[in-house]
């Protein structure tokens, strides 16, 4: 499902061959209606800079996947933390790079999806000690 979100969306051209080594993967109850959605990882060379690679988070629909989030500059840990924004999770991944100093910030629902890019506002830094799941490791 996420190779073929992905195609369908950027095309296959400057897609190399998926493996099961280029995003990690997980599957979790994001908004608490009894469906999980799938949260990947996408690490290619296409989707990865230095600041960080590609998340989705994708629900699952009849004609094809729905991208509630398609982010940006990401880097694991990736964390399902224990606040709400509008029903859904909220989602906890660092950001660095490009003189930016580490650190974790919260993701959050806007009704709609989630921010596309997780260095720009409406993003805020997590709370030192905040609540939350490790969906996906910063080591495989």
């Amino acid at each position: 499902m996420v190779v073929d979100y992905l195609v369908a969306t950027y095309g296959s051209d400057n897609l190399p061959p998926a493996s099961d080594k280029d995003y990690r993967v997980i599957e979790v109850d994001l908004n608490g209606d009894g469906e999980r959605e799938i949260v990947a990882y996408v690490e290619t060379r296409d989707f990865c800079g230095s600041g960080g690679c590609k998340l989705l988070v994708l629900q699952r629909r009849p004609t094809g996947p729905k991208a509630i989030m398609d982010t940006t500059i990401t880097r694991a840990p990736i964390r399902m933390l224990s606040s709400s924004s509008h029903g859904w999770r909220d989602i906890g991944v660092w950001v660095g790079g490009g003189g930016l100093k580490p650190h974790e910030v919260a993701l959050k629902f806007d009704g709609t999806r989630y921010p596309r890019n997780s260095s720009m506002s409406p993003v805020r830094p997590v709370k030192i000690g905040a609540r939350g799941r490790v969906l996906i490791s910063a080591k495989r």
